[in-house]
């Protein structure tokens, strides 16, 4: 990676879940996943409901999911300050993610 490289990592829509812990066979916990909020891209650990591929090296795909923000057009740099008009960007992207069609911004309902 080189210093113009972005990271998904340091974008806003950047999520992890940290996993939970197994109490028995029958409820064997969550491994740690992370995703992007607007649903660009989903990775977990071990995913239940696929077998795992040997032919997949898991390092390589984790670090094309990361670099994904290189070519991202809803990129916002984590610590970037929020304008208004940025505001409504987010709301409309958020709702797209969602499968929503908002038609309007209703700051009312929407807060960062």
């Amino acid at each position: 990676m080189t210093k113009d490289e972005k990271s998904c990592m340091f974008c806003r829509f950047f999520k992890i879940e940290m996993g939970t812990p197994a109490w028995s066979e029958n409820t064997p916990g969550l491994d740690w996943s992370m995703e992007c909020k607007l649903n660009h891209w989903f990775y977990e650990t071990n995913p239940l409901d696929e077998e795992e591929d040997d032919n997949i090296d898991q390092e390589d795909r984790f670090r094309e999911i990361l670099l994904t923000a290189n070519h991202c057009r809803n990129y916002i740099f984590f610590k970037e300050p929020i304008t208004e008009e940025m505001k409504i960007k987010i709301y409309h992207w958020e709702g797209e993610a969602s499968g929503e069609n908002p038609k309007h911004f209703n700051p009312k309902r929407y807060r960062l």
